[in-house]
């Protein structure tokens, strides 16, 4: 995906007809290495995501095997695609709902420290 951190764009997105185009039955993989290209906006589990799934595993194992077992592999990329998806919402947002999102994120941070503080100041 080539992203360079989380704050970076998503490149090389798949239209939306081409994904709902894709059919698994054919046998032929939605992507390659090369042209890598996961759907942030649909679900982890749609075909043409675990098709992107099986590229991705197939790889991972062909650069480092006997590292994990495919089927782990798999896993921990669907695992992850979901912590993709989130930081797709969070791009697409608009500057104020990002604004209001991170003082609410800032307001629980203040209360969690508070929480500790007590927690630390009432055991001695």
């Amino acid at each position: 995906m080539k992203r360079q951190n989380n704050k970076s764009p998503f490149h090389n997105v798949p239209a939306r007809d081409e994904v709902e185009r894709f059919d698994p039955l054919r046998g032929l993989p939605c992507c390659t290495e090369n042209d890598f290209r996961f759907d942030v906006i649909g679900a982890p589990r749609s075909p043409w995501n675990k098709s992107v799934a099986d590229v991705f595993t197939s790889s991972f194992m062909t650069k480092y095997p006997g590292l994990r077992k495919s089927c782990d592999v798999r896993m921990a990329w669907i695992r992850h695609t979901e912590r993709l998806r989130d930081q797709y919402k969070e791009l697409m947002k608009d500057t104020v709902a990002r604004g209001v999102q991170q003082r609410i994120r800032r307001q629980q941070e203040r209360k969690r420290n508070v929480r500790c503080v007590i927690f630390i100041f009432s055991s001695y």
